[in-house]
């Protein structure tokens, strides 16, 4: 919720959480604020393994439906996904 101010945030589907946010956001300000945030929770959970979060942002336009602002964001959430799980490899 604190990297995506003023907006609604609920979880959907198994692991996935949507949020809505008005007004212009800078993705990379989001993205940096959740990876801030995931960093230092992991800093001191002292848990055997690290919080991740893949994270697709899409910015809407005018009359844009939201079908096609889901798949575009679901689209970059699983490209980002298989870029990080191809690293670990």
């Amino acid at each position: 919720k604190k990297a995506c101010p003023g907006g609604i945030s609920a979880k959907f589907g198994g692991d996935e959480l949507l949020s809505f946010i008005p007004g212009r956001q800078a993705p990379e300000r989001i993205k940096s604020e959740i990876s801030g945030y995931l960093n230092g929770y992991n800093a001191v959970s002292h848990k055997p393994y690290e919080v991740s979060a893949s994270v697709g942002i899409c910015t809407a336009g005018a009359g844009e439906s939201f079908s096609k602002l889901f798949a575009v964001a679901d689209r970059l959430m699983y490209k980002e996904k298989a870029g990080k799980k191809h690293s670990r490899e």
